[in-house]
């Protein structure tokens, strides 16, 4: 596979819902399947099992009424990834996941997040899950249907999917709530506004980020009762690993120093208490 220019695949990158009967060519399938083969653990080390579903060969028939806001259309294949829950768990999963929804729009392939809206028992019954591994999350992958873009675009912008919060929000210097001066940041605009764009659930967008001196500290603004509806399954915590995985990949692209890290203990200053530290950037 080529280098990837992530910066510019976050920007164009779009939910696809509506997938034609053609199907990709093998050559690209069999890179799909590379990609899916080579993530086995996330950042913090969680171990995770990817794979790639036909559901024309599932049980239970078409799965028709499958998707998210109901509108996933003719989608034959699926991305499906697993994990044993444990600390740190669900980052590392949105993080590989949404890298490989990136790796897949770079070879020109739709995709679309669905944490919420699908038949897990289903799924995970094809994707053979031990008894200790659960499945968060899923997403078709396949050719667009360009003829009916317009309207999806519109139907998608009546519902807000794409709208997301604005920059003063998310990103913070030197202490909560004190919103970062876009014009002071240099390189590292673009790595934040690559995870302004990012994908969430519900389009809560909870995470935000700190910035003290030279490192930079991801936290996250949970709505508790929203984040334990699929418990064990936690979609906020997914969400994290969005924000980190487009910051973390955009960094590296412009060569900006630091890695992540997750330190002994929060960032100490007032107004902390609403918000569960994650990880850093240092």
């Amino acid at each position: 596979m080529n280098k990837i220019n992530y910066l510019e695949t976050i920007s164009r990158r779009t939910s696809v819902r509506n997938f034609g009967r053609e199907l990709p060519s093998q050559a690209v399938f069999d890179q799909v399947r590379i990609i899916l083969e080579s993530v086995i653990q996330g950042p913090f080390g969680s171990p995770l099992r990817f794979g790639l579903l036909d559901q024309s060969s599932f049980e239970m028939g078409n799965l028709k009424g499958n998707g998210t806001y109901g509108m996933i259309k003719n989608a034959r294949f699926y991305i499906a990834g697993a994990l044993e829950p444990g600390h740190l768990a669900m980052v590392d999963f949105g993080y590989a996941f949404e890298k490989i929804i990136l790796d897949c729009t770079n070879l020109g392939l739709g995709t679309c997040w669905m944490a919420g809206t699908f038949k897990r028992d289903l799924f995970g019954g094809n994707f053979k899950l031990s008894p200790t591994e659960i499945l968060p999350a899923i997403s078709p992958v396949g050719l667009e249907v360009r003829e009916n873009r317009l309207k999806m675009k519109l139907i998608m912008g009546f519902l807000g999917v794409r709208k997301r919060k604005k920059f003063s929000e998310l990103f913070f210097d030197g202490q909560i709530g004190a919103p970062l001066d876009p014009t002071t940041l240099g390189p590292w605009l673009q790595v934040l506004e690559a995870v302004q764009q990012g994908p969430s659930a519900s389009n809560k967008q909870p995470w935000r980020i700190l910035r003290m001196g030279q490192a930079w500290h991801f936290l996250m603004d949970e709505d508790r009762v929203y984040n334990s509806l699929l418990a064990p399954i936690k979609p906020q915590d997914m969400d994290l690993g969005i924000a980190l995985c487009h910051f973390a990949l955009g960094a590296k692209e412009l060569n900006l120093p630091g890695s992540l890290q997750i330190l002994p203990a929060a960032p100490s200053i007032p107004g902390m208490e609403k918000y569960r530290y994650v990880a850093s950037w240092v």
